[in-house]
């Protein structure tokens, strides 16, 4: 590990702050590894903000420069891979904000997402909110909804992680009411009974964005947001899937066997749906799935992740599902999709990989393989430490302060450089599950059930 993190070396150290976190690197690791431990966990603090619903939250990044937003995929995948772990109060906060600003934005989007076509892919009564987006996320806190339809779900495999380490049964009476709150209100109307899938795009990577064919996306990328109801993936589908699993637990803890059955049942159906209508002729699963019906013949980092850890497929199914990959791999990582959008020249989710996508990439390999990615997520992760080029807007403090190296957000493929927002708890994230399933904590800290 000194030589993955030996740039490390190089770095200012971190200044001296008010640690909230009271576990520590073991002493007889490598000091750049210890270095970037320091640098994790002062990131991450920066990270934490008075949450505009009360309380505290994780901030996408920036050391809290970024906005006051309240992210679903940030939530998701920074819970699950350390933060639920380490910084339990905070969790449960920011997860119950989550919920309650989901709640206040219903289905309302801002004038200029929501334009002619939505309603041939499913009936939706939209609410028009007429001042711009940015205003609109200002008031909310929150996107709208119609780009959330990827990963709205993955709070509840959130909240089912963090409840079985640190929850009571009023934590899991809370879930159990707003979970069937949000299946009968928010998600039925996604549900596609022709092949007992869910609409949604794929998780985190937002249509309008770069991530898209133009046959999806045209040339339009905000009036074409409202096509993320179009089309249907496996990331979007396996969190559904570790919903409706969390679901069936929250019945059982709360002695309602029946509706444990019920929800157990939801989650065995749509894992076969998945399977039968959301991989391709080799047994790798495809990007998407177009409203005609026919499949992108792409292959996702964290569809494929997902669908591994949520069980849609196991045994030789799991085996055939990686092993016949099309992802390009190397040293900065898992291509978030391959292949890459060649009519599109642009880099963020297309032409990149994104470290904590990696990670979960890296996790389902290991479930599926037993075989260790240690050296390869650790060498991915080291990658996307950098004293950036630049410091964006949305990071806290002048260029200056990031001598001690950053958290990138993302990497450019080609270009093997790290990329975007510093301090980005995505990627702080996965570097502490890597801490800590390699137990090099000076303290054993358990997984949940739902791993």
């Amino acid at each position: 590990m000194e030589e993955i993190f030996k740039k490390l070396r190089d770095f200012q150290s971190v200044p001296q702050f008010s640690r909230r976190l009271t576990v520590e690197m073991k002493k007889d690791l490598p000091e750049s590894l210890r270095k970037a431990w320091d640098l994790a966990v002062f990131e991450a603090e920066s990270n934490i903000k008075p949450c505009p619903y009360g309380g505290e939250y994780f901030t996408a990044g920036g050391r809290g420069g970024w906005y006051d937003m309240l992210f679903g995929q940030d939530t998701v995948a920074c819970g699950l891979l350390a933060f639920n772990r380490l910084y339990p109060e905070v969790m449960k906060n920011q997860i119950r904000s989550y919920v309650l600003a989901r709640l206040n934005i219903g289905f309302m989007c801002p004038e200029g997402w929501l334009l002619q076509n939505c309603e041939k892919a499913i009936p939706l009564h939209m609410n028009v909110w007429q001042p711009d987006s940015r205003e609109f996320c200002n008031r909310y806190h929150m996107s709208p909804a119609l780009n959330r339809t990827g990963q709205d779900v993955g709070w509840l495999w959130t909240a089912g992680d963090l409840f079985d380490l640190h929850g009571d049964r009023m934590d899991w009476a809370w879930l159990y009411g707003m979970g069937n709150i949000f299946f009968d209100y928010f998600y039925k109307p996604f549900y596609d009974e022709a092949d007992g899938l869910y609409f949604g795009q794929a998780s985190f990577i937002d249509v309008g964005w770069n991530g898209y064919p133009f046959a999806l996306e045209g040339l339009d990328k905000r009036s074409e947001r409202n096509k993320a109801v179009w089309i249907k993936t496996p990331s979007c589908n396996a969190l559904y899937v570790k919903g409706m699993d969390v679901m069936a637990h929250a019945a059982r803890v709360l002695g309602r066997d029946e509706d444990a059955r019920h929800w157990q049942e939801k989650a065995d159906c749509l894992r076969k749906a998945i399977r039968d209508h959301l991989r391709l002729p080799d047994g790798t699963f495809a990007y998407f799935k177009h409203k005609d019906g026919h499949l992108e013949p792409r292959c996702e980092a964290l569809g494929a992740a997902y669908c591994i850890l949520a069980d849609v497929v196991t045994g030789q199914d799991a085996v055939k599902a990686l092993a016949a990959h099309t992802l390009q791999f190397s040293d900065v990582g898992v291509s978030l999709f391959y292949p890459f959008i060649e009519e599109n020249p642009g880099i963020y989710h297309n032409r990149a990989a994104w470290p904590f996508a990696s990670t979960f990439y890296y996790l389902a390999k290991e479930k599926v393989t037993g075989e260790s990615c240690l050296q390869r997520d650790a060498r991915q992760l080291a990658n996307a430490i950098v004293i950036p080029k630049k410091v964006n807007g949305n990071c806290q403090g002048a260029p200056e302060d990031y001598q001690t190296g950053s958290f990138m957000e993302y990497v450019a493929w080609e270009e093997k450089e790290a990329r975007g927002t510093c301090a980005q708890c995505f990627t702080i994230s996965a570097f502490m599950n890597l801490c800590l399933r390699n137990g090099w904590l000076d303290r054993e800290i358990h997984s949940s059930r739902f791993w």
